[in-house]
C-alpha cells in the first residue's frame, strides 16, 4: 500500500510540473480569456481556457481553465484542483469556492449574475 501511495504522489507531482510548463510557458494566445460576462473591469491575472488532447485517435479531450497567479506567475506554485464525482464537475469548486470571482445572485430572473473579485481566491496565494 505504501508503494502505491508513493507512486501516486510522484505521478501527481509530475503532472503538476508538466501542467505548469504547458500552461504557463506555451499557453496559446488564442486561449487567453480577456473578459467575462458579468464582470466589469480588467481581469486580476491571465486566464486561459481550452482543451488538451488526451487521446488523438478517439478525439478525447479534457477541458481546462487556468488562472495565473496574481503575484509572480513564473515563481509561484501551480495548484491542480480535481474534485467531483458522478454529476459534479471540478468547475463547481472553482466558481463557488476558491476561484477569482464570487457570484452575486441575480436580482431578476433571467439575468446574468454579476461577478465580484474573491478576496480569498487561491490565485492570490
Amino acid at each position: 500500500m505504501e508503494n502505491t501511495n508513493t507512486l501516486l504522489y510522484l505521478c501527481l507531482i509530475l503532472l503538476s510540473i508538466s501542467l505548469h510548463f504547458v500552461l504557463t510557458q506555451s499557453a496559446p494566445e488564442n486561449s487567453l480569456i480577456t473578459q467575462l460576462p458579468g464582470f466589469n473591469g480588467t481581469l486580476p491575472s491571465k486566464h486561459y481556457a481550452g482543451y488538451v488532447t488526451v487521446e488523438k485517435s478517439h478525439e478525447k479531450n479534457l477541458y481546462y481553465y487556468f488562472v495565473a497567479s496574481e503575484g509572480n506567475p513564473s515563481k509561484d506554485p501551480v495548484v491542480l484542483w480535481l474534485n467531483g464525482g458522478p454529476g459534479c464537475s471540478s468547475f463547481d469548486g472553482f466558481v463557488y469556492e476558491h476561484g477569482p470571482f464570487n457570484f452575486e445572485k441575480p436580482k431578476t430572473k433571467g439575468t446574468l449574475p454579476k461577478l465580484h473579485l474573491n478576496p480569498y481566491s487561491w490565485s492570490k496565494v
